[in-house]
C-alpha cells in the first residue's frame, strides 16, 4: 500500500534492485522512504503470481480513497460509542441506562464465533441509521452506509472467483486479526461469544477415535487440558474468527480492526501530504480458506539465496508435543518443499532466490496425526506430506523472528554470510555451529504457560475464571520454569 507514495509500481521488483548497499534492513529508519521501498517488495501482489502453484487461491479487490476514508471515519467515531449490550439489544424503551440501544434485529443473527464480522456490519448499519456514531449526520451516514454496502457486494463477487466457502482477508500488509480481541469489553457480546468458544475448544472431550476422524484434531489431543491447552484454544479460536464467508463479514472485520485502521490512516495521510492520489493502489486481498491449516502446522522459515537457513515454530506461545519429537521429519519436509523439482517450473527455492536475496517465508506443513502410547495425538510429518506457502515477509526486524533473535542469531539466520557488510550488527553471535548441518529447527520444548501470561491477553482474566470454574486446570507441566523457552 506504499506504492502511491513513490509514484511507481515496480521499482523494487527486479532482483538487482532488491538489495542495494544502502538497503540494509537492520539500519532502515522508521517511516523512511527507504524502509517503505524495502517493505513494499514483500507485499502480496509483488510475489503471488510467481508462487501461485504452491499457495492459496487469491483475489484482489481495489479499495477506493472514498471507501478507505469511510472505514477510517467509522472506526474513529465507533470508538467513542459503547458496544451494544445483550441486555438492551432486544428492545424495550430507548431511554435510561447510559448504554447505546440498537434496533432489535442487531443481535438477532446466530452469533457463533464465525459471525463476528457480520455482527460488526450489523452494528455499523444500526449506528449509522440511528445516528449513534459521534460527529455523524443523516446525509453523511447515508453516504457511508451506501459506500460500505457497495464494497461488501464487490467482495462477494471476489469470494466467488476464488472458490471455496470462506476466505482470509487482509489489507496490504495488515490483517484484521485483532477484530474480535480488542473491540469488546468484559461482558460485551463479542467477548462473551469469544470466551465461550475458547472454553469449548479446550474441553476434554476428545477420544482416540476423534483423532482419526477430524482433519484438525481437538486441542485437548494436541496440547492437553491444562493452561497450555487453554492457550492453544485461544489462538485457534482467534484464527477461526478471521474466516470470512461474505462481503459483509469482511467489511465488518475491517470496521472493527485497529490494525487495518492504522494502515489505512497512514496511507491516506501520505496520499494527501504527497499529493499522489493518482497513484493510490490499496487493495483488499481475499485468500481461499483452507480448513486443514492450523497454527500448530505453521512454521517460519528464514531463506538466503533460496536456501533455508533456519525454521521456527510460528506460534511460540504453545507447546505441541508432536513437534519436538519430529524435528528431523519437519526439517526434511520443509527443505524438500523448497528444493524439490516441480515439473517444468523452477523449484520454489530458485524462484525465491530470483526475487529476494534474503526473506522470511511462512509455510504450513499438512502433516498427519497418530495416537501415541497414552492415547494422545502426535504429529507425524514426512517429506511426502503437503506443504503450502502462506506468506513471504521481509528479512530483518520488520518480521518477528519467533524462537530466534535478530541480534544474537543473525549469523545463523544469514547462513553464515555477512549479507549486509555490517559484521552481523556487531552483536555477539550464538548457535553458529548449527550452520552447515542443515537448517536449525526450533520448537517449544515444554509447556510454559502461566496464569499471569493468559491474564495479560485480551479477555484473559475472563477465560481463567471460566477455566477454573470448570475445574480443567490439571497439571500438564505448566508450573515448570519457562527459562529461555
Amino acid at each position: 500500500y506504499q506504492r502511491r507514495v513513490h509514484g511507481t509500481k515496480n521499482l523494487m521488483c527486479e532482483p538487482e534492485n532488491a538489495f542495494s548497499s544502502n538497503m540494509n534492513p537492520f539500519n532502515l529508519t522508521l517511516l523512511s522512504t527507504s524502509k517503505f521501498l524495502y517493505l513494499e517488495q514483500f507485499d502480496l501482489p509483488f510475489w503471488l503470481n510467481d508462487f501461485a502453484d504452491v499457495t492459496m487461491a487469491t483475489a484482489f479487490e481495489p479499495l477506493s480513497i472514498a471507501e478507505a476514508e469511510t472505514l477510517v471515519r467509522y472506526f474513529s467515531q465507533w470508538q467513542a460509542t459503547p458496544e451494544p449490550s445483550p441486555h438492551v439489544a432486544g428492545g424495550g424503551d430507548s431511554g435510561g441506562g447510559g448504554a447505546t440501544r440498537e434496533p432489535p434485529d442487531v443481535l438477532d443473527i446466530p452469533l457463533d464465533i464465525l459471525n463476528i464480522g457480520e455482527y460488526h456490519f450489523r452494528v455499523m448499519e444500526a449506528r449509522l441509521a440511528t445516528g449513534s456514531c459521534s460527529s455523524s449526520n443523516s446525509s453523511d451516514a447515508g453516504r457511508d452506509l451506501t459506500t460500505l454496502e457497495a464494497l461488501a457486494q464487490r467482495i462477494d463477487l471476489s469470494l466467488r472467483r476464488i472458490g471455496g466457502s470462506a476466505a482470509f482477508v487482509r489489507l496490504g500488509s495488515q490483517s484484521p486479526k485483532d477484530a474480535a480481541l480488542r473491540v469488546a469489553g468484559p461482558g460485551g457480546v463479542v467477548a462473551d461469544r469469544f470466551c465461550s468458544a475458547v472454553l469449548e475448544a479446550c474441553r476434554p472431550h476428545a477420544t482416540r477415535e476423534s483423532a482419526q476422524t477430524t482433519v484438525v484434531p481437538p486441542v485437548s489431543l494436541l496440547a492437553g487440558t491444562g493452561l497450555n491447552g487453554l492457550a492453544c484454544a485461544f489462538f485457534r479460536v482467534s484464527l477461526q474468527v478471521l474466516q470470512v464467508r461474505s462481503g459483509r463479514s469482511a467489511v465488518g472485520l475491517f470496521l472493527a480492526s485497529e490494525r487495518t485502521h492504522r494502515a489505512l490512516r497512514h496511507s491516506l495521510e501520505h496520499s494527501v501530504s504527497s499529493n499522489s492520489s493518482q497513484h493510490w493502489s490499496v487493495q483488499i486481498a481475499l485468500r481461499r480458506w483452507d480448513c486443514t491449516l492450523d497454527l500448530c502446522r505453521e512454521f517460519r522459515c528464514f531463506l538466503v539465496h533460496g536456501r533455508v537457513t533456519a525454521i521456527s515454530q510460528y506460534n511460540v506461545h504453545c507447546f505441541y508435543p508432536g513437534l519436538s519429537s519430529n524435528v528431523d521429519s519437519l526439517r526434511a519436509a520443509i527443505v524438500a518443499f523448497f528444493a524439490a523439482p516441480r515439473g517444468e517450473l523452477p523449484t520454489v527455492g530458485t524462484r525465491v532466490a530470483a526475487k529476494y536475496e534474503a526473506c522470511v517465508v511462512d509455510v504450513a506443513v499438512l502433516f498427519a496425526f497418530a495416537d501415541d502410547e497414552d492415547g494422545g495425538a502426535v504429529a507425524c510429518p514426512t517429506p511426502t506430506d503437503g506443504v503450502v506457502l502462506v506468506e513471504i515477509n521481509p528479512f530483518g526486524p520488520a518480521s518477528d523472528p519467533c524462537l530466534f533473535n535478530w541480534n544474537r542469531d543473525r549469523q545463523l539466520l544469514q547462513g553464515g554470510m555477512d549479507l549486509f557488510q555490517d559484521a552481523f550488527g556487531g552483536q555477539a553471535q550464538v548457535g553458529i555451529e548449527e550452520v552447515g548441518a542443515g537448517p536449525a529447527v526450533r520448537v517449544v520444548q515444554i509447556p510454559a504457560v502461566h496464569d499471569s501470561t493468559i491474564a495479560a491477553w485480551p479477555h484473559g482474566e475472563t477465560l481463567l475464571e471460566g477455566f477454573e470454574e470448570r475445574g480443567d486446570d490439571d497439571d500438564d507441566g505448566d508450573d515448570e520454569d519457562d527459562g529461555d523457552d
